[in-house]
């Protein structure tokens, strides 16, 4: 689940208009764990996974605009200095793209193992 999405206002605000809903069922079950764990948790990884997938497909209908615009680029017959600068800028624009989605997923890969404030030290040969 990227949590990131909570920082975002679309994502917030759908949690929060949600939120109301969620309250109203509490009483329907024993205790307040027994409803985060069955009831919120649940809706709240739906809501995630839905805006994971819209992006997902948002980003992939860019890519393959970006694909279509270098396939342009090569078909006109332009010079190719020129044709090379907007290959490469079209190029950036992938790269940009993937390495977005590639923050989104390591936001939070940190080792688990180490402490607070512990660096980890490369011993070459060891």
């Amino acid at each position: 689940m990227n949590a990131k999405l909570l920082e975002e206002a679309p994502c917030r605000d759908q949690v929060q208009q949600e939120w109301s809903k969620w309250e109203h069922q509490r009483k329907n079950y024993p205790n307040s764990v027994t409803w985060w764990e069955n009831y919120v948790k649940k809706n709240i990884r739906y809501i995630f996974m839905i805006e994971g997938k819209e992006r997902a497909r948002d980003d992939k209908m860019m890519e393959n605009f970006y694909y279509t615009c270098i396939y342009d680029i090569l078909q006109e017959p332009t010079q190719p200095r020129e044709k090379y600068t907007r290959l490469h800028q079209w190029k950036a624009k992938i790269i940009r793209l993937h390495n977005k989605r590639l923050q989104a997923i390591t936001v939070d890969a940190r080792d688990p193992t180490l402490y607070q404030g512990e660096k980890i030290i490369r011993i070459w040969g060891v």
